[in-house]
């Protein structure tokens, strides 16, 4: 099963990829995955508030945010792992 990480464009370039990983970690932490280094498909929304939507709507249980510290604790990235992501999150662009 495929692994979802979906970050902000507004971010700057390898900010995307460092918040993308803190998602990702997050989501290792807390969940105990099947994932064993499978695949990983990075994903993009136009901004946090679209962020914000998209992760109250993931239709799976194992689900992680990251919030950095260093920007007001906005939300930057998500991470999700579940049957259902490949469909719902089809029509997200790859970042």
């Amino acid at each position: 099963m495929k692994l979802y990480v979906v970050v902000r464009k507004d971010l700057k370039g390898s900010h995307r990829a460092v918040q993308g990983g803190h998602a990702l970690a997050e989501l290792l932490i807390l969940h105990e995955l099947p994932w064993n280094n499978g695949k990983l498909i990075y994903l993009a929304v136009d901004d946090e508030h679209e962020l914000r939507k998209l992760y109250k709507k993931l239709p799976c249980r194992k689900k992680a945010f990251f919030k950095e510290p260093g920007w007001d604790n906005s939300l930057t990235a998500i991470a999700g792992y579940g049957k259902k992501l490949p469909k719902f999150l089809r029509k997200l662009p790859l970042l």
